[in-house]
C-alpha cells in the first residue's frame, strides 16, 4: 500500500533529479541575462558619451548628468 509519506519522497527525489539535470540551464540563463543587461548599460554609456543621446526602440532620450 502506497501512503502520503512515500508519495512525497517519490516526487521530491523527482524534482532533486530534474534540478540536479537542468542545472547548467538556469546557470546558462543567469549568466545570459546579467551579459545582457551588463551590455546594454555599456550601450547606454557609450551612447551617451559621444552623441549625448540614446535610442530605446523608437523612443530617444538626451542624457544629463544629475549633481
Amino acid at each position: 500500500m502506497i501512503t502520503a509519506s512515500d508519495e512525497i519522497k517519490r516526487i521530491s527525489a523527482a524534482a532533486k533529479s530534474w534540478l540536479v539535470r537542468s542545472i547548467w540551464c538556469l546557470v546558462a540563463l543567469a549568466a545570459g541575462v546579467l551579459l545582457g543587461i551588463t551590455y546594454g548599460e555599456g550601450r547606454i554609456i557609450d551612447d551617451c558619451r559621444f552623441s549625448n543621446s540614446f535610442r530605446v526602440g523608437t523612443q530617444a532620450f538626451n542624457c544629463q548628468r544629475k549633481m
